[in-house]
């Protein structure tokens, strides 16, 4: 994910450039994306067979939303809410700014499981609403996530094409590759697990034109198993300390997101 799409991560200059590389990030990576994509449908009173699997995913809990901050002032805080469908899959996600104006916001079209078949996303800003953002997913026969490809549309015209391919071991995510318009920018995602098979760092390399460097993602948890939050360093180039501290609610959870969330 941001997720991714991304060059998800490679983050922004302007205020402009801030706003598509944060959203293409969270849908990526999103990541979008933050195991398998393992929901089936069941009761809304039944969660009895949706145990901790190791990657903040708990019974009977699901993201309510997250807020991302840094040790610079200036740059405000990032909110972002989830809302969800009466089966537990994702309807809607919105993105507000330090002024908790609305900025952005992502409709999913889901399977009838509740993995995300595509995600759309808008933008608010007047200079930015000729921009759309599609996520398209694909699965193998075993409804294993593969790829993400992420389609920049301007003006109703396709101008630029991400790809993101994922690796999983026993379950688990092990590795995201993620390929920018054109090959010029290469990144991969490499994740690790502790011995109770909690994901505890996430190292991302990047390719630029040549140019590789690297940062780190770390996790902590919650006494229940669910993700308190993340630090990493604000870009590639600059070590500000970003923290995005989630907050969780009861209810069902059709999918796993943590799949196609990018930390």
């Amino acid at each position: 994910m941001m997720r991714n799409l991304i060059l998800f991560e490679t983050e922004r200059k302007s205020m402009c450039v801030k706003t598509i590389k944060r959203s293409l990030r969270m849908m990526a990576a999103m990541m979008m994306a933050f195991a398998t994509f393992t929901a089936c449908e069941k009761p809304d009173d039944s969660d009895d067979d949706e145990i901790d699997d190791g990657n903040g995913v708990v019974a009977g809990k699901r993201i309510k939303e997250w807020v991302q901050t840094t040790t610079r002032p200036s740059d405000g805080v990032i909110r972002t809410v989830y809302t969800y469908n009466s089966d537990g899959s994702i309807n809607r996600i919105d993105q507000y700014d330090e002024a908790s104006k609305l900025t952005r916001y992502s409709i999913y079209t889901n399977h009838p499981d509740g993995r995300p078949d595509k995600i759309e996303q808008f933008f608010e800003a007047v200079e930015m609403q000729s921009m759309k953002n599609e996520s398209v997913f694909t699965y193998d026969a075993n409804k294993t996530l593969q790829k993400v490809q992420d389609n920049l549309f301007m003006n109703g015209t396709l101008a630029a094409t991400n790809t993101t391919e994922y690796t999983f071991v026993n379950g688990r995510k092990t590795r995201e590759e993620f390929t920018g318009s054109g090959g010029a920018v290469k990144m991969e995602r490499v994740y690790e697990y502790d011995s109770v098979g909690k994901r505890t760092v996430t190292t991302e390399t990047q390719n630029a034109a040549g140019i590789v460097s690297s940062r780190k993602y770390t996790r902590s948890y919650n006494a229940d198993g669910t993700i308190l939050n993340v630090t990493y360093p604000y870009n590639f180039m600059d070590n500000t300390v970003v923290t995005t501290t989630l907050t969780w609610e009861n209810g069902k959870k059709a999918v796993n997101e943590d799949v196609y969330l990018a930390w």
